[in-house]
């Protein structure tokens, strides 16, 4: 069995951070044990990134089912700050373990698969269509699949939980969005969306209002 370590990652500027992020991602070990080839994110890893930032990594995101992976979005003073916003991007996030989030996050990959636990503290927005990284600053989801990117999918078979009473959406294009799990979001929102070009505002006024042009396929 490989062990897993500590791993964290805190950037307090925005520049340094954008730099690093694109020139490495968390450090990775085989998942879940030997036979199993595929590179994990090392257990108790915390990534943090700064409010108002977008955050491109180059591989992908996957945790093992004994693993821990947490996210945070730090305000100005680099404290962590569940109301502030920011995006991060990579090719495609795999979740066998737990993966925790504070902040008005947006994870963004082409292929998303949730098999273990993640929760929320803040808001969640989990798409892999392309997204409009400053409307969604601003708070809008406007999101408009790129012609030249393979299709994508989101699936759900474990549960994705918001502790916070936020907002949980799973945006996703013409590969759809699939939920065979548990989404909870007691006293806030849950929408799957799944189209090609899509607007949402990310409001909790009660109402959702969602735009969708040439939809795609959506099973719960």
């Amino acid at each position: 069995m490989i062990q897993s370590y500590k791993e964290t990652f805190a950037y307090r500027s925005l520049a340094l951070f954008t730099a690093l992020a694109l020139a490495f991602a968390p450090v990775a070990f085989a998942c879940d044990d030997e036979l199993d080839p595929t590179p994990c994110v090392a257990n108790n890893t915390t990534i943090q990134v700064l409010t108002n930032s977008h955050t491109t990594l180059t591989e992908a995101l996957n945790v093992g089912k004994r693993d821990t992976l947490r996210i945070e979005v730090l305000d100005a003073l680099g404290d962590v700050c569940p109301t502030c916003a920011a995006t991060i991007q990579t090719s495609s996030i795999t979740n066998n373990g737990t993966i925790d989030t504070v902040g008005f996050l947006a994870l963004i990959a082409n292929t998303i698969i949730n098999n273990g636990a993640i929760n929320v503290t803040g808001d969640l927005l989990l798409a892999n269509a392309g997204i409009d990284k400053a409307a969604f600053l601003a708070g809008v989801a406007e999101l408009a699949r790129n012609p030249n990117a393979a299709p994508g999918s989101i699936l759900n078979t474990g549960q994705i939980n918001n502790l916070t009473k936020g907002i949980i959406a799973l945006l996703g294009s013409e590969g759809g969005v699939h939920n065979f799990g548990t989404i909870i979001s007691d006293g806030g929102a849950v929408a799957l969306v799944a189209g090609n070009e899509i607007s949402m505002p990310l409001t909790m006024d009660g109402l959702i209002s969602i735009n969708i042009e040439k939809g795609a396929e959506i099973s719960a």
